[in-house]
C-alpha cells in the first residue's frame, strides 16, 4: 500500500493548478474520435495571467489533439515559455492514437485498456508533447480519473515523475471506472513506481459528520439511504458535503473549508482543477454565458486569495511539488 507524504506538514502549502487541457466535445453525448476542436486554447491566457498574477504557476495537463495542434500548442508554449507554468500530459483514449479499441464508455478510463494499449498510447502521447513543447511531460493525468492497475508501472517506464489522476470523494464504478470514494487527498509515492509521487485532485467531505475531509459516517452504507434520500438531506444540514478544489460546480464556501480541514490535517500539496474548454463561453455546463465565465473567473482569483492570505500558501508547478516532496523526505529521486 501506498505511504502519504506526511513529512509536509510544517512546511509551506503549495497549490498546483491543475488544467485538463483538452479538445472540445459534448459533454452529454457519447465519445467520438472526431471531436478535435481546440478554438478555446485563445481563451487561456486570461486565465494564465489571473494565476501568474498572484503568484501561481498552472501545470496544463494536454491531450493528443491540443498537443497535435499548431495553433493549441503555440498558445500553450508561449504561455509557459516565461517558467510560470508546466506542460503535462492527459490521455483522453479515445482521441489518442492508435485507435485499436472500441469506443465506448469502459473504454474511456485509460486504465481499464489492456497494458500494450494503454502504454502504446501513452508513449505515443508523450512523444507527440515532446514534440510540441520541446521537452518530455514528466506529470500525468488520466482522462476521466483513470488511473488502472498498470498505469504506475508504465508512468515509471516513460519517466513520469508526478501523477494527479485521483480524485478523492468520487466513486466512478457505475460507469466502469475506478473507486476514490474513500481515498485521502494526501499525497503519496506509487506502489508500482516508487519514484511516482501521487498527488490527487483535492477532494472529500465536510460538515459536522467530516474531520480531516473524511466522512465519520458512510451514509450511502445505511440501508434504504439512497431510497429515503439520505446523503442530500445530510448535506441540506450541512451534515456531510462532497466536494472538491474545482472552479467547477463546486460551492466556494465549501471549497475554502475542505482546505482548512485538510490543512489542519496535515496536507500540504494541494490542486485547484478545471478543464480547459472552460476558459471560453459555450464549450461546457460550467460556462454558456458571459455572466458564467466572469463568475468563472472571480472564483479562481478569490480561492487565490485565500489560499494565499489565509492558509500562507503559494503556487506551483508539478515538478516544483515534486522537488518539495523528494527533499522532505530525504530522497533523491
Amino acid at each position: 500500500m501506498a505511504t502519504p507524504i506526511v513529512h509536509l506538514s510544517e512546511t509551506t502549502p503549495r497549490l498546483l493548478v491543475v488544467v485538463h487541457t483538452e479538445e472540445e466535445f459534448d459533454w452529454s453525448a457519447g465519445f467520438a474520435r472526431d471531436k478535435l476542436g481546440t478554438t478555446h486554447t485563445q481563451a487561456l491566457p486570461v486565465m494564465h495571467e489571473i494565476c501568474a498574477a498572484k503568484g501561481y504557476k498552472p501545470t496544463y495537463f494536454c491531450s493528443y489533439p491540443i498537443a497535435n495542434s499548431t495553433g493549441g500548442s503555440s498558445v500553450l508554449r508561449a504561455m509557459v515559455s516565461d517558467g510560470s507554468g508546466q506542460i503535462g500530459a492527459h490521455l483522453h483514449p479515445w482521441v489518442c492514437p492508435p485507435f485499436s479499441e472500441e469506443v465506448s464508455s469502459f473504454n474511456s478510463y485509460p486504465g481499464n485498456l489492456p497494458e500494450a494499449v494503454e502504454r502504446k498510447k501513452l508513449s505515443l502521447l508523450t512523444e507527440r508533447i515532446a514534440e510540441a513543447f520541446g521537452n518530455a511531460p514528466t506529470a500525468y493525468l488520466a482522462g476521466r480519473y483513470g488511473f488502472g492497475a498498470n498505469t504506475g508501472q508504465i508512468l515509471g517506464d516513460l519517466g513520469y515523475r508526478v501523477d494527479c489522476s485521483s480524485a478523492p470523494g468520487w466513486d466512478y464504478r457505475a460507469d466502469g471506472g475506478p473507486n476514490y470514494r474513500d481515498e485521502s487527498s494526501h499525497a503519496f509515492w506509487d506502489a508500482q513506481s516508487p519514484s511516482l509521487l501521487r498527488i490527487p485532485h483535492t477532494g472529500g467531505y465536510v460538515g459536522r459528520l467530516c474531520q480531516g475531509g473524511n466522512r465519520k459516517l458512510r451514509i450511502e452504507d445505511i440501508p434504504l439511504a439512497k431510497k429515503l434520500r439520505l446523503p442530500g438531506i445530510a448535506s441540506r444540514l450541512g451534515l456531510v458535503t462532497r466536494t472538491r478544489l474545482t472552479l467547477e460546480g463546486s460551492d466556494p464556501a465549501a471549497m475554502r473549508q475542505l482546505a482548512r480541514d485538510l490543512f489542519d490535517d496535515g496536507v500540504r500539496l494541494f490542486t485547484l482543477s478545471y478543464h480547459s474548454p472552460s476558459a471560453d463561453i459555450g464549450h461546457t455546463p460550467y460556462v454558456q454565458t458571459a455572466a458564467d465565465l466572469a463568475s468563472f473567473k472571480t472564483i479562481l482569483r478569490e480561492f487565490l486569495d485565500f489560499f494565499t492570505q489565509e492558509l500562507g500558501g503559494t503556487g506551483a508547478t508539478a515538478n516544483e511539488a515534486y522537488a518539495l516532496a523528494c527533499k522532505h523526505v530525504g530522497l533523491t529521486r
